[in-house]
């Protein structure tokens, strides 16, 4: 399984097996870095799908000019904390788009005593991490280095576990079903929710369940052991995230494919 650890808030390592393109800014006007807004002010909407394929594109094969089409959830990182200024610009452009936000406890002092209570805080579980549904040949135009239009600080996530060369790495992407299942848990009013890696759980004979009942009935996913607890771990590509603690008697086991 794959192993990452992400760069969050609290400055956690980030892992040897993802990286992201070092895009550097382009444009015809004389400002180097124009405001976010700005730069999208005559990008194409989804509907319009911009093309960046090469003139002699006989040369590519029919699976991959079918793969740069084919619409699903891609993983990017919004540097500089802009991930929801461009899940907000993306989702004005008629792209579908999210950033995860959990619930987290936070203590605070009280205003008229020294009692201590507990919050809850909504944050995001990684930071800088934006997922949007569209097509390669639509994203490559807001990312890629060479593109007239591109954003600035806007990066696709490559996962280099599958031993191609350094430069022809795939972007990370997201089934339909991953990613409705990741966002259950995520969107969940559950202070217990979080973010893991493979290393923080145990799995139990790698069952995959429906949970039929409670706060997350209808999510799929895989039993596992977290903090002592019994859950369920579901994933958005390799970014995976963990349910509070669910009784077994919430769970149907689905046969395995």
């Amino acid at each position: 399984m794959l192993k990452i650890n992400i760069e969050t808030a609290d400055k956690q390592k980030a892992s040897p097996n993802l990286s992201i393109v070092d895009n550097t800014y382009a444009t015809p006007v004389e400002e180097e870095n124009p405001p976010i807004g700005e730069s999208l002010r005559n990008i194409p909407t989804s509907e319009a799908v911009p093309s960046d394929e090469p003139e002699n594109n006989h040369f590519l094969s029919a699976t991959q000019s079918d793969s740069k089409n084919k619409i699903t959830w891609y993983a990017l990182r919004a540097a500089y904390g802009t991930e929801l200024k461009y899940r907000d610009l993306f989702i004005e452009k008629g792209f579908e788009a999210y950033v995860p936000m959990i619930y987290q406890k936070k203590e605070e002092k009280g205003n008229y005593d020294t009692r201590t209570i507990v919050v809850r805080k909504v944050r995001k579980p990684v930071n800088n991490l934006l997922f949007v549904k569209a097509s390669r040949v639509q994203l490559d135009d807001y990312v890629r280095k060479t593109g007239s239009k591109q954003l600035p600080h806007l990066h696709y996530y490559f996962d280099h576990t599958g031993g191609l060369p350094r430069g022809m790495e795939k972007p990370i992407t997201v089934s339909e079903s991953e990613m409705r299942n990741f966002r259950r848990v995520a969107d969940a009013d559950d202070i217990h929710v979080e973010m893991v890696s493979p290393d923080d759980c145990r799995f139990k004979d790698g069952d995959f369940v429906l949970v039929k009942e409670g706060r997350f009935k209808g999510v799929v996913g895989r039993v596992a052991r977290v903090h002592r607890q019994q859950r369920v771990l579901v994933g958005a590509g390799c970014f995976m995230i963990a349910t509070s603690y669910i009784p077994t008697k919430f769970f149907e086991k689905l046969p395995q494919d």
